[in-house]
Protein backbone atom coordinates (compact mmCIF):
# COMPACT_ATOMS: atom_id res chain seq x y z
CA UNK A 1 0.00 0.00 0.00
CA UNK A 2 1.83 3.23 -1.07
CA UNK A 3 1.14 6.68 1.18
CA UNK A 4 -1.18 8.80 0.49
CA UNK A 5 -0.74 11.63 -2.00
CA UNK A 6 -1.17 15.21 -0.12
CA UNK A 7 -1.36 18.34 -1.42
CA UNK A 8 1.77 20.74 -1.18
CA UNK A 9 0.80 22.70 2.05
CA UNK A 10 0.30 19.56 3.90
CA UNK A 11 3.68 17.87 2.44
CA UNK A 12 5.28 20.93 3.86
CA UNK A 13 3.46 20.39 7.13
CA UNK A 14 4.93 16.78 7.13
CA UNK A 15 8.33 18.06 6.57
CA UNK A 16 8.01 20.49 9.69
CA UNK A 17 6.56 17.76 11.80
CA UNK A 18 9.00 15.20 10.64
CA UNK A 19 11.66 17.92 11.89
CA UNK A 20 10.03 18.64 15.58
CA UNK A 21 9.93 14.73 15.58
CA UNK A 22 13.59 14.29 14.66
CA UNK A 23 14.48 13.55 18.13
CA UNK A 24 12.65 10.13 17.93
CA UNK A 25 8.99 8.97 18.27
CA UNK A 26 7.64 8.61 21.72
CA UNK A 27 4.34 8.06 23.14
CA UNK A 28 3.96 11.72 24.05
CA UNK A 29 4.64 12.88 20.67
CA UNK A 30 0.97 11.28 19.33
CA UNK A 31 -0.19 13.82 20.87
CA UNK A 32 1.76 16.78 19.15
CA UNK A 33 0.56 14.82 16.29
CA UNK A 34 -2.51 14.75 16.07
CA UNK A 35 -2.92 18.87 17.03
CA UNK A 36 -0.18 19.13 14.22
CA UNK A 37 -2.94 16.98 11.57
CA UNK A 38 -6.07 18.91 12.49
CA UNK A 39 -4.49 22.69 12.36
CA UNK A 40 -3.32 21.50 9.06
CA UNK A 41 -6.27 20.38 7.85
CA UNK A 42 -8.11 23.08 9.10
CA UNK A 43 -6.19 25.21 6.79
CA UNK A 44 -7.72 23.48 3.87
CA UNK A 45 -10.90 25.60 3.48
CA UNK A 46 -12.00 23.59 0.25
CA UNK A 47 -12.93 21.07 2.51
CA UNK A 48 -15.86 19.97 4.81
CA UNK A 49 -15.68 19.03 8.19
CA UNK A 50 -15.83 15.17 7.60
CA UNK A 51 -12.99 15.45 4.68
CA UNK A 52 -11.12 17.29 7.28
CA UNK A 53 -11.12 15.09 9.69
CA UNK A 54 -10.05 12.29 7.26
CA UNK A 55 -7.37 14.37 6.30
CA UNK A 56 -6.02 14.67 9.80
CA UNK A 57 -6.50 11.25 10.93
CA UNK A 58 -5.03 10.20 6.98
CA UNK A 59 -1.93 12.93 8.09
CA UNK A 60 -1.51 11.57 11.52
CA UNK A 61 -1.37 8.00 10.09
CA UNK A 62 1.09 8.77 7.91
CA UNK A 63 3.26 9.94 9.83
CA UNK A 64 2.91 7.32 12.40
CA UNK A 65 4.05 4.77 9.55
CA UNK A 66 6.87 6.94 8.71
CA UNK A 67 7.90 7.32 12.11
CA UNK A 68 7.83 3.27 12.72
CA UNK A 69 9.45 2.45 10.12
CA UNK A 70 12.14 4.88 10.43
CA UNK A 71 13.02 3.78 13.97
CA UNK A 72 12.44 -0.12 12.91
CA UNK A 73 16.99 0.03 12.35
CA UNK A 74 17.00 1.89 15.46
CA UNK A 75 14.92 -0.74 17.55
CA UNK A 76 16.52 -3.76 15.71
CA UNK A 77 19.30 -2.31 17.54
CA UNK A 78 18.01 -2.00 20.71
CA UNK A 79 17.09 -5.49 20.77
CA UNK A 80 20.31 -6.80 19.48
CA UNK A 81 22.05 -5.36 22.37
CA UNK A 82 19.50 -6.60 25.04
CA UNK A 83 20.61 -9.83 26.77
CA UNK A 84 18.40 -12.09 27.65
CA UNK A 85 20.85 -14.14 30.46
CA UNK A 86 18.49 -17.34 30.70
CA UNK A 87 18.80 -17.47 27.02
CA UNK A 88 21.42 -19.00 24.93
CA UNK A 89 22.64 -16.61 21.45
CA UNK A 90 21.05 -18.77 19.50
CA UNK A 91 17.77 -19.18 21.15
CA UNK A 92 17.12 -15.27 21.68
CA UNK A 93 18.45 -14.59 17.93
CA UNK A 94 15.72 -17.05 16.69
CA UNK A 95 13.00 -16.68 19.12
CA UNK A 96 12.94 -13.38 21.18
CA UNK A 97 14.58 -11.12 18.83
CA UNK A 98 11.98 -12.04 15.73
CA UNK A 99 8.92 -11.97 18.14
CA UNK A 100 9.85 -8.24 18.87
CA UNK A 101 10.82 -7.20 15.52
CA UNK A 102 7.98 -9.15 13.51
CA UNK A 103 5.44 -8.62 16.01
CA UNK A 104 5.38 -6.32 18.51
CA UNK A 105 6.80 -3.66 16.69
CA UNK A 106 4.22 -3.45 14.37
CA UNK A 107 1.32 -4.04 16.92
CA UNK A 108 2.47 -1.28 18.67
CA UNK A 109 2.23 1.23 15.40
CA UNK A 110 -1.44 -0.66 14.93
CA UNK A 111 -2.40 0.66 18.36
CA UNK A 112 -1.04 4.36 17.67
CA UNK A 113 -2.96 4.11 14.40
CA UNK A 114 -6.32 2.76 16.26
CA UNK A 115 -6.47 5.71 18.45
CA UNK A 116 -5.76 8.55 16.19
CA UNK A 117 -9.31 8.83 15.03
CA UNK A 118 -10.81 9.44 18.58
CA UNK A 119 -8.16 11.61 19.54
CA UNK A 120 -8.67 13.56 16.46
CA UNK A 121 -12.23 13.83 17.66
CA UNK A 122 -10.93 14.84 21.43
CA UNK A 123 -9.03 17.66 19.78
CA UNK A 124 -11.77 18.97 17.54
CA UNK A 125 -14.02 19.10 20.32
CA UNK A 126 -11.96 20.22 23.07
CA UNK A 127 -11.32 23.46 20.90
CA UNK A 128 -14.90 24.18 20.60
CA UNK A 129 -15.18 24.32 24.28
CA UNK A 130 -16.26 20.79 24.77
CA UNK A 131 -14.07 19.23 27.15
CA UNK A 132 -13.91 20.52 30.41
CA UNK A 133 -10.52 20.33 31.37
CA UNK A 134 -9.56 22.03 35.03
CA UNK A 135 -13.32 23.14 35.43
CA UNK A 136 -14.16 24.48 38.43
Amino acid sequence: MSAPEFPPAVEAAIARVTEALADGFDAEDVALLVREAVEVAEKLDDLDGPSKRAMAIAFSSDLVDKFFGDSTPKIAELVEAIDWPWLTDGMEKAIVDPIVLKFAVPYARDLVKLAIPGLVDLVVKATKGGVAVNAE
